[in-house]
């Protein structure tokens, strides 16, 4: 991995919860910001563990890749002892956010693996429904409307 992207668990938390803190809710609320962690492979336990914390205090969620391929269990279970589903659950309480998220994944496996078109459509769909019955998704406004302004994002892309 390059220098200038290894960070210590607080200067990563730091720079997440800049960026939270700048664009959450703008664009009359319709843009929500979640903690970024991409993959285990590239975050310590510190900061899977911290980033946690502070998206519970924020009730917002995570976004995180899991077990995409199987080299990604292998290398967590030499690692870190269990597969990554194991290895995440020992680190904290699985919410009914990941619970869901975890459901719409396994949504998606099976319509792929039956070969079903539309499947991740579906997988989404079935997720968010689920979602606003549990209360943890907002039944939208409308299907169709007018995009509120960029200007509040336009061209403030951060690398």
């Amino acid at each position: 991995m390059p220098e200038k992207w290894i960070k210590t668990a607080d200067e990563e938390l730091k720079v997440q919860r800049e960026l939270y803190d700048k664009y959450n809710n703008i664009a009359d609320g319709r843009i929500r910001i979640w903690f970024g962690l991409r993959t285990i492979f590239n975050n310590s336990d510190e900061l899977i563990v911290k980033t946690k914390k502070i998206a519970d205090e924020l009730n917002t969620g995570i976004h995180m890749h899991i077990v995409e391929i199987a080299e990604e269990n292998d290398y967590v279970k030499l690692n870190r002892g269990n597969s990554t589903v194991e290895h995440l659950h020992k680190l904290g309480d699985f919410s009914i956010l990941t619970v869901l998220g975890i459901l719409g994944l396994a949504i998606m496996a099976i319509c792929e693996i039956k070969k079903i078109k539309g499947g991740i459509l579906i997988s989404i769909a079935i997720t968010t429904i689920i979602g606003i019955f549990l209360g943890i998704v907002e039944v939208p406004k409308a299907i169709i409307s007018m995009p509120p302004s960029v200007n509040p994002i336009f061209m403030k892309v951060i690398y």
